[in-house]
C-alpha cells in the first residue's frame, strides 16, 4: 500500500472572552455552549514522502495568513521527513465563533471588519498551533487504509436563502475512511450553518454540533468540509433560531449520512492536484471610488426596492466591498483542483453560489470545497447581480467575472493529464 491515513482533532473554543462574528453589529460572548474543533485527516504517500492535510476548523473564515503560519511550522517540524506538504485548511462557517482569524489589517480585508471584526494576532497563533498540533499528531498515528464514497441528499436543512424553490445543491457527499482499528469520516456538504441568528451569544459550531455527536456514536473522527454554500441556509426551513432547532438539522444530517448508499471500500491508488489563480476585474477595475457616488446610490435605491426585508445589510455589504476593491483593480483567485483517485475536489478561496458551480457539479466525480485557504467573500453569478441579491452585493468581483473564473477552472479540468 503506497498511502497511509492518520487523523486527529484538536480544541479550537478561545481560553477568553472574545468578540463574536457572523452578524452586524458584532456580539459579545457570554459563556460557550459547545467546543469548537480543528478537525484533520491527512494522507501520507510512502514512496514520494509528499504529505495532504485536509483540516476543518470550526470558524467564520480561515485567511492565508493562517494557512502560511501552519505550513511553516508543520515543515519546520517535519522536514527532515517528508519532501513537500499539501495544505487544505477549511472553514465550517459557523456564525457563531469568535472574530479575529480573517487578516483584517491589509487593505482589501479591512472594511470586512465590520462582519469579521479585528485581526487577533493571538487567537491566529492559537488556531495555528492547534492545527500543527492536530496534523503531527495525524502524522505519528499513520495507518494502512481503505476508504469507500457516497453520495446522497436532503432538501430538509438547507435551501435558496433568496428566494423558495430557488436554485440549491442539496448533495451530500461522504468518504469513509477505514483502518484496521477505527473508522472516520469525510463529510462535503452545502448550507450556513446559521440556524443561529444573532441573539446568540454563547460559542457554537452550530447544526454542527448535534451532527459531530450523533456521528461520533459510529466514527473516531467526524470531518465536514462546506461546498457552494453562498446562497443556501436555513433560513426557509427553520421554525425558530433555537439550539433545539439545530439539534434537529444536526440530526437530520447525520441520519442521511448513515442511511447512504456507499460504493465498495478500495485503496486509494492516486492523490495528485494542481495549483492555480485567476486574475478577476473587481468592482472598481472601471470606475474611480470618489467618482461614483450616483453609480453607487443607484445600486442602493435597487437594493432598497427588491429587498425591503433586509435593505440595510444589501446597503452595508455593497458599501465593504466598494471601500474594499477603492484600491484593487485586479483580484488574483487562488484555487485547486485535487485528483482522489477518479474524483476531482474543487477549492475555492470563499463562498461560491450554488448557481455559479452548477455546470461544474453535473460532472457527479467534481466536488466543490469551499472555505478553503483563504477568504475572498462572496463569488456571485450574473443575475444575482441583476436582482442586487445579498451574495453579489458581498463580492468584491465585477459582474460576470466569477463566470469567467469558473470557465477558466472548467478549461484546466479538461487539461489535466495526471
Amino acid at each position: 500500500m503506497t498511502y497511509l491515513l492518520g487523523y486527529s482533532q484538536e480544541k479550537i473554543t478561545p481560553d477568553i472572552v472574545l468578540p463574536m462574528g457572523g452578524y452586524f453589529p458584532l456580539r459579545t460572548s457570554v459563556g460557550i455552549h459547545d467546543p469548537l474543533y480543528v478537525k484533520t485527516h491527512c494522507i501520507y504517500n510512502k514512496k514520494t514522502k509528499e504529505l495532504f492535510a485536509f483540516a476543518s476548523l470550526d470558524t467564520l473564515a480561515v485567511d492565508n495568513k493562517l494557512k502560511q503560519y501552519i505550513e511553516s511550522k508543520v515543515t519546520f517540524v517535519l522536514k527532515d521527513i517528508i519532501s513537500s506538504f499539501h495544505l487544505y485548511i477549511f472553514a465550517t462557517h459557523t456564525h457563531s465563533g469568535p472574530t479575529g482569524i480573517l487578516d483584517t489589517g491589509t487593505a482589501l480585508k479591512k472594511p470586512l471588519s465590520k462582519i469579521f471584526g479585528e485581526f487577533d494576532q493571538e487567537y491566529l497563533d492559537f488556531c495555528g498551533d492547534k492545527t500543527t498540533d492536530s496534523i503531527i499528531s495525524a502524522f505519528n498515528d499513520l495507518n494502512s487504509f481503505t476508504y469507500k464514497v457516497a453520495t446522497t441528499f436532503t432538501d430538509k436543512i438547507g435551501c435558496n436563502r433568496n428566494e423558495i424553490g430557488g436554485h440549491c445543491d442539496f448533495d451530500i457527499f461522504i468518504i469513509e475512511f477505514s483502518t484496521a482499528k477505527n473508522k472516520t469520516i469525510l463529510v462535503n456538504y452545502s448550507c450556513h450553518p446559521t440556524v443561529l441568528d444573532i441573539k446568540n451569544q454563547f460559542i457554537s459550531s452550530d447544526y454542527l454540533f448535534s451532527f459531530y455527536e450523533e456521528m461520533e456514536k459510529n466514527y473516531q473522527l467526524v470531518q465536514f468540509i462546506n461546498g457552494s454554500c453562498a446562497n443556501i441556509s436555513t433560513r426557509f426551513t427553520r421554525s425558530e433560531a433555537s439550539y433545539e432547532e439545530a439539534d434537529f438539522f444536526g440530526h437530520i444530517l447525520a441520519k442521511e449520512v448513515f442511511n447512504a448508499s456507499y460504493s465498495l471500500e478500495k485503496e486509494l491508488k492516486d492523490i495528485r492536484f494542481i495549483s492555480d489563480f485567476y486574475s478577476a476585474k473587481t468592482k472598481n477595475s472601471e470606475m474611480h471610488y470618489q467618482d461614483d457616488k450616483s453609480n453607487f446610490a443607484y445600486k442602493v435605491s435597487k437594493a432598497l426596492n427588491r429587498h425591503k426585508q433586509n435593505p440595510t445589510e444589501i446597503t452595508r455589504a455593497n458599501m465593504i466591498t466598494i471601500d474594499s476593491t477603492k484600491s484593487v483593480p485586479l483580484l488574483s483567485l487562488p484555487f485547486s483542483i485535487i485528483r482522489f483517485d477518479d474524483y476531482f475536489f474543487v477549492t475555492i478561496p470563499g463562498e461560491a453560489t450554488s448557481e455559479l458551480t452548477s455546470k461544474l457539479r453535473i460532472n457527479k466525480k467534481i466536488k466543490i470545497f469551499g472555505l478553503c485557504n483563504d477568504y475572498l467573500f462572496y463569488f456571485a453569478n450574473n443575475n444575482y447581480f441583476d436582482k442586487s441579491y445579498y451574495e453579489a452585493s458581498s463580492s468584491f468581483l465585477k459582474k460576470g467575472e466569477a463566470e469567467k473564473w469558473f470557465l477558466y477552472i472548467e478549461s484546466k479540468l479538461k487539461e489535466i493529464d495526471f
